[in-house]
């Protein structure tokens, strides 16, 4: 089980709605699954049309593996709409057998599962929200993400944030048949990067992030657990 907050980002311009992230439980994601081809392709459980199972092991799972995620909602935390996951995992430094998991270097996952909700802004908000807090309340280093090369607007949204494409992973391939790209967001004061080519371009990303940080509020609410 891992302690997570509520947060709200509210962006200063534009039309985009305050996004509202909060723990989130196995009866909002059940309807949601049926959206998502991987889950029906490979899970035997919604094959069999039981999404309601399938989304218990999915938080399970999450706490197994020191996931720490939310809820995207839209105008209110609890009545508003529900409209996907955001998340960040922590990284093992050790071995699969002994596992030594840290928060310095954590991976950022994304998920809106509605069409409708695409392109609105709300991936873009709820991201730097997560990213916030793992630079602010969790002392983390980097945060890295990996998307399809052809994901041109998941591309743009890390982008927007901060986060810059490192390097591409050819032997792995999204279901769209694009490779897998690594992108990083980075506190260059905290983690040099291995690749000293590579620095100049995370400070210029880092300048990103904090200027995008510029343009919305963060709130930060009480603390939660959820299972």
């Amino acid at each position: 089980m891992i302690a997570a907050e509520q947060l709200s980002i509210t962006p200063m311009h534009g039309k985009t709605p305050t996004v509202h992230l909060a723990p989130f439980s196995a009866a909002e994601l059940a309807p949601c699954l049926p959206y998502q081809p991987e889950y029906t392709r490979y899970n035997p459980i919604m094959k069999g049309g039981r999404p309601h199972v399938a989304a218990q092991q999915i938080l399970s799972i999450y706490g197994r593996e020191r996931i720490l995620s939310w809820g995207m909602y839209i105008d209110r935390p609890v009545t508003a709409n529900f409209v996907g996951i955001v998340a960040l995992s922590e990284t093992n430094t050790a071995t699969v057998e002994d596992p030594v998991w840290s928060n310095e270097i954590q991976e950022l996952h994304v998920g809106i599962y509605f069409p409708e909700w695409h392109g609105k802004g709300i991936g873009t908000l709820a991201q730097l929200g997560a990213v916030t807090y793992a630079f602010e309340q969790q002392n983390t280093h980097a945060v890295c993400a990996q998307t399809s090369e052809h994901n041109i607007a998941e591309k743009s949204a890390l982008s927007k944030v901060g986060f810059s494409q490192m390097y591409s992973q050819h032997h792995f391939t999204f279901k769209d048949g694009g490779q897998t790209e690594v992108w990083m967001l980075a506190n260059p004061a905290k983690y040099p990067y291995m690749d000293t080519s590579k620095q100049s371009t995370l400070v210029e990303g880092w300048q990103r992030y904090r200027a995008s940080c510029q343009t919305v509020t963060t709130e930060v609410g009480a603390k939660i657990d959820y299972q």
